[in-house]
């Protein structure tokens, strides 16, 4: 190690006098290279061991491997790979049906930062590619209706899937594809996933993300496979062609609405701007849970909506009942604003949501 790091030093001396760095800096890149080998040697070995207890592994589902066979190995392979060996079989896996927004602040994107975060395995079908920043949509393009069909399929095909979730959906023959195909794959697989529909309509710079004659069809044909549907108060206004501008209108929008489709509505509330966001959740037996949390002033909250309704698809796909899958997506969407990150650049602010902030 020491012959090593001795050459490497070497090397580091060449490439700075051959760079006519002066001395100070010649200092600072040797002090580097100093505290960096010795890392470098432990990782090395980190990388040995783990390759070790990998060919050691069969990941095959007939595999056989008791932990005392595993046990001299993995405990030199350190405690974040005995971590992956021991979630690798049992992570759930999440499918986020949406729009790509090539910022990473709000759909499939934010979709998947929220799944890692909380603990499952994300995957996606993409319908949309939109380009857009946080306070501005400049272009959307759809993915054929069969694109996002083939998508999905082979997902079920691979993977027990455990929880979906849909987001931007676009049009009409986008919303009626992916009501179609997942009642297929619901059919072929006997078992129905937990299906949490966001109807996502408008974007939060004002960008309509609908076309106007699709909100018919998420009433007629995808609402009914929903475990949850959520919309915020914009889009309530759109479902009831009325606004809401109360928490107790929002108890009756949400009941209007559950009563209407049969399945529950989570109603959220943060459009109001109040000092306390409160969301309100009505299930099809009429029982009623309400969340709040402190509203967070000053900050662009672009993709709140796809990282709440991921959460909560997440948290139903590790087997929480629908309340407690509401009340953990509300405090980890309220963290993710509180923890925001920000960025200037040429007299431009641009935030986004911190979905590590906890």
């Amino acid at each position: 190690m020491q012959e090593a790091a001795a050459g490497s030093r070497s090397v580091a001396l060449q490439s700075c006098a051959s760079r006519g760095l002066t001395r100070r800096s010649t200092r600072a890149v040797l002090e580097s290279y100093a505290t960096f080998q010795p890392r470098a040697a432990i990782w090395q070995q980190d990388y040995k061991n783990r390759m070790r207890l990998q060919r050691s592994i069969s990941l095959s589902p007939s595999s056989q491997i008791s932990g005392d066979d595993l046990a001299p190995l993995a405990s030199a392979a350190g405690p974040a790979f005995n971590r992956t060996v021991t979630h690798r079989m049992n992570l759930p896996v999440v499918l986020t049906i949406a729009g790509s927004d090539n910022s990473a602040g709000a759909g499939a994107q934010a979709d998947l930062k929220t799944i890692s975060a909380l603990g499952a395995y994300g995957v996606t079908a993409i319908t949309c590619v939109v380009a857009e920043v946080p306070g501005k949509v400049s272009a959307i393009h759809p993915v054929p209706p069969a694109i996002v069909a083939e998508q999905i399929r082979l997902l079920f095909g691979a993977f027990p899937i455990a929880a979906i979730k849909t987001g931007m959906l676009y049009s009409t023959e986008i919303i009626h594809t992916v009501a179609e195909t997942l009642a297929e794959c619901f059919a072929r697989a006997g078992v129905k996933p937990a299906l949490v529909v966001d109807p996502v309509m408008v974007a939060t710079s004002g960008d309509p993300l609908l076309l106007p004659d699709a909100v018919a069809c998420y009433r007629e044909q995808l609402f009914s496979l929903a475990t949850v549907v959520t919309p915020n108060l914009d889009e309530v206004r759109t479902l009831l062609g009325r606004a809401i501008t109360s928490v107790a209108e929002m108890r009756d929008a949400a009941i209007e609405l559950t009563t209407r489709h049969g399945t529950a509505f989570l109603i959220k509330g943060g459009h109001l701007r109040t000092e306390i966001a409160t969301d309100i959740l009505i299930l099809p037996d009429g029982t009623l849970h309400t969340y709040e949390a402190p509203f967070v002033p000053g900050v662009s909250t672009h993709g709140t909506g796809c990282t709440y309704s991921a959460a909560i698809a997440t948290a139903l796909g590790r087997g929480l009942a629908l309340p407690e899958a509401v009340g953990e997506a509300k405090k980890f969407v309220t963290s993710a604003i509180t923890g925001y990150l920000r960025w200037e650049k040429d007299g431009r602010t641009t935030d986004a949501l911190h979905h590590f902030s906890s």
